[in-house]
């Protein structure tokens, strides 16, 4: 390495002091990097398109933009952390409840069809990435949606009544073991992932308030999931969550305008 690259590689980049030493592209280096007001709503519909930032209303547009980035990749990290606890949690109970460890092959689940499908899928690609199928490289490589599957109405007869055997392991921390509810919490994170996942804003209108609620309703489903699987695990996710500290920074959000 000559003189000029060492120089180059001990730049402080944006007066940060663990990324010093670090060769940073040149637009990361900048204080005012992260200062929303240097651009316009013009500026991001000419880089996004009009139709997605019309979708943000309202007051400052732009910064309603930035916001709705950062709280979607914190919503991120806590869905992607039950949607782990719920698979296994699932895993578990239904290999508990057949007595093998590929319970989706096990005649006590006959109407699996759409499931199994997809089971077929996974082990596909692990075979065409040049690996032997595991249960859990199987059980890791079926999304979200396959687990929701498993809480549908038609499967309350056999899954659910696996899942909530406590023979199996059971819920014991879920009282009144409501099937429907349940469904309906996972299927709202299923619809807060998707849509975070796709760069779909999670703020809909420009009421701050229904903004504030609608998402709060989205941390309950997820907190109402973790605990009902295990309480303990619900709290180290939330001790972790970067959303409550996200949240407050909503453009419209009083402490915003102290």
């Amino acid at each position: 390495m000559d003189g000029r690259e060492e120089g180059k590689k001990t730049a402080d980049p944006g007066g940060v002091p663990m990324f010093r030493g670090i060769d940073l592209p040149g637009a990361y280096r900048s204080q005012d990097y992260h200062d929303a007001a240097q651009v316009t709503q013009e500026d991001l519909e000419q880089w996004f398109s009009a139709s997605r930032m019309r979708r943000y209303g309202g007051v400052d547009p732009v910064a309603r933009y930035v916001w709705n980035t950062r709280i979607s990749k914190a919503f991120l990290e806590d869905i992607g952390h039950v949607e782990v606890l719920l698979r296994n949690f699932i895993d578990s109970r239904l290999t508990a409840d057949t007595g093998i460890r590929m319970w989706w092959e096990s005649d006590k689940y006959p109407r699996l069809g759409a499931f199994r499908r997809n089971v077929d899928k996974v082990v596909t690609r692990i075979r065409e990435a040049g690996h032997e199928p595991e249960p859990d490289q199987i059980v890791a490589g079926l999304s979200l949606d396959n687990w929701r599957f498993l809480l549908i109405p038609r499967l309350e007869a056999t899954i659910w009544k696996a899942l909530i055997n406590p023979d199996n392991g059971g819920m014991p921390h879920y009282p009144g073991h409501s099937r429907k509810r349940f469904e309906a919490n996972v299927e709202l994170i299923r619809f807060v992932r998707n849509r975070a996942s796709h760069q779909e804003p999670l703020i809909s209108d420009s009421d701050n308030a229904s903004d504030i609620q609608r998402l709060c309703g989205y941390l309950t489903a997820i907190d109402m999931v973790a605990s009902s699987i295990d309480p303990t695990a619900a709290a180290w996710i939330a001790s972790n969550s970067r959303i409550p500290s996200v949240l407050p920074q909503h453009p419209g959000h009083p402490s915003q305008h102290e």
